[in-house]
């Protein structure tokens, strides 16, 4: 990119940086296995039936906090792409 800047550098009015997209890939070794589920329940005190309310509220947090850190960073708020058939370019350019 450097390179690109000092040959073209006067041609160019301005430069937008950002992230095209996320991608979260891995996995967390402590839920792979049931008991390791059940000890990260018992440590949040949360009971077998409230575990699937539990993870949702997490994930609504997770999703909340991006959310906020996007619209404070960004200027916009994250746009979620239902499939990775539809293309990210309309989305993108659409007026908020």
């Amino acid at each position: 990119m450097d390179n690109f800047l000092n040959k073209f550098g006067k041609l160019i009015n301005d430069i937008i940086t950002g992230f095209d997209r996320i991608i979260f890939k891995g996995y967390l070794k402590p839920i792979i296995f049931a008991a390791g589920m059940q000890s990260i329940l018992y440590s949040k005190n949360v009971l077998n039936k409230d575990c699937k309310n539990w993870i949702i509220s997490q994930s609504k947090s997770i999703v909340e906090y991006s959310n906020k850190y996007s619209s404070k960073f960004c200027g916009s708020d994250i746009i979620p792409i239902k499939s990775c058939y539809e293309r990210k370019e309309a989305p993108a350019h659409k007026k908020q």
